[in-house]
């Protein structure tokens, strides 16, 4: 049977059925066609089922209890007493309302604040619905998950960000000496270095800094666009390290090949010698912002997803 045939029999929009089959509540044959299109096959007992998810909707079941009755039957006197319950407090709020509305003399209120007044009293003993501040662990759950590859596209970038500072105060403010037996020294000479001469260097670091302050905004409960704010700001630190002066990329290539060379961090590092690289030796950018617009993509599908189980 095809979604037009279900819904005219059921009475469900297209977007209900839509709805209940992507929380699982329904499980209808799927076929992807050539052009990747999918459609819905559903058999009798998927009609059945969608009645009875309706029916449930409509005695005010949450799409979580009725996934709860379907997935755990034993659960079933428990969560109907709890939704006997909560019926229960809202019939007696909704009578204390209606008995408050029936004094309200509709001809002097003339404002929002008017109404607010002459219910504050009869409803001061009321509690706020629950479903206004609780945030259940299934949110909490959402969000963590809708932020763990911009999580890991910080560490990328921390890693980018800490390898260009390590490298930028060797390359303005030492020169390396290879030492006979290994290794190198460096000998600094910060009394004869001029700042604005690097300027392209430092605000390459200066961006990259910020772009990771950006992924930090968002992990701590931003918007979204701090994602795009951190692109931005990571763009304009690969723009800067093209720009850099010969000198300094010249410097900056040879400590990167010193670090590497000496370090036990050599595996983790790609020492390319030709190219564009040569200017963006610092691979973890790259992950970084594809993880980032990962995290940008999977963010804003998530909160469409929940526009329109709102709607529905």
């Amino acid at each position: 049977m095809q979604m037009k045939d279900v819904c005219a029999r059921t009475g469900l929009t297209d977007r209900a059925v839509r709805l209940y089959v992507e929380n699982g509540l329904v499980s209808p044959h799927q076929e992807v066609n050539y052009a990747g299109r999918r459609s819905l096959s559903f058999s009798e007992e998927d009609v059945r089922a969608l009645e009875d998810v309706a029916t449930l909707r409509r005695a005010a079941f949450s799409l979580t209890d009725i996934a709860a009755m379907q997935s755990s039957p034993e659960a079933l006197p428990a969560l109907i007493e709890a939704h006997r319950q909560k019926l229960a407090e809202d019939i007696e709020t909704k009578a204390v309302v209606l008995d408050a509305l029936r004094q309200i003399d509709v001809g002097a209120v003339t404002d929002c604040r008017a109404v607010a007044d002459a219910l504050r009293q009869p409803l001061s003993r009321s509690a706020v619905p629950a479903e206004d501040s609780r945030v259940r662990l299934s949110d909490r759950e959402r969000a963590f998950l809708r932020r763990l590859p911009v999580f890991f596209a910080l560490l990328y970038l921390l890693f980018a960000v800490v390898n260009l500072i390590a490298l930028t105060v060797r390359a303005i403010g030492a020169d390396a000496k290879i030492v006979v037996t290994g290794g190198y020294r460096l000998e600094w000479h910060w009394e004869n270095v001029s700042l604005p001469a690097h300027a392209w260097l430092l605000t390459a670091n200066a961006a990259l800094l910020l772009a990771a302050a950006a992924l930090i905004v968002y992990l701590a409960g931003g918007k979204r666009r701090w994602i795009l704010v951190s692109g931005a700001l990571i763009a304009a630190g690969v723009v800067c390290l093209l720009l850099l002066p010969f000198d300094d990329a010249d410097r900056l290539y040879n400590y990167a090949f010193l670090y590497v060379r000496y370090s036990f961090l050599r595996p983790l590092f790609l020492p390319i010698r030709q190219g564009l690289i040569r200017s963006l030796k610092y691979w973890p950018l790259l992950p970084a912002v594809l993880l980032g617009a990962v995290g940008f993509f999977l963010d804003r599908a998530a909160e469409q997803k929940e526009r329109r189980q709102q709607h529905s």
